[in-house]
């Protein structure tokens, strides 16, 4: 089959109209409307299938026959939940103060909480 270039030209613009169009149609988030059912999603160490109830993660398993054990992927609960984990952004209160100026407080200075922005 010969393509010429304005059959080429046709295709090419009907593909990135729909790619437009399809960008522009809001999706759900997986994760919603599954809530007691295992959600299939990926972390550095591999696909993992995440069983979240009430809006929690309690589980978590590799998705693919293990070929080496990993056991990284049982502790996606732990890492979502644990108490130690950051929850807001912080910076150190002497860089709000004087930022790009080191003041030889890093360790000692306190953090304090910032916006996202």
């Amino acid at each position: 089959m010969k393509l010429t270039r304005r059959d080429f030209i046709k295709t090419a613009g009907a593909a990135t109209g729909t790619m437009a169009i399809s960008s522009v149609i809001p999706m759900p988030a997986w994760a919603e409307g599954q809530n007691g059912g295992a959600i299939l999603t990926a972390a550095r160490w591999g696909a993992v299938y995440v069983e979240v109830k009430d809006g929690k993660v309690v589980s978590s398993k590799g998705a693919l026959p293990k070929t080496v054990p990993n056991s990284l992927q049982q502790t996606a609960p732990d890492q979502v939940h644990t108490n130690i984990r950051v929850k807001y952004p912080m910076v150190r209160k002497s860089y709000l103060e004087n930022p790009g100026k080191a003041d030889g407080k890093r360790g000692n200075d306190p953090f304090v909480r910032v916006s996202w922005e």
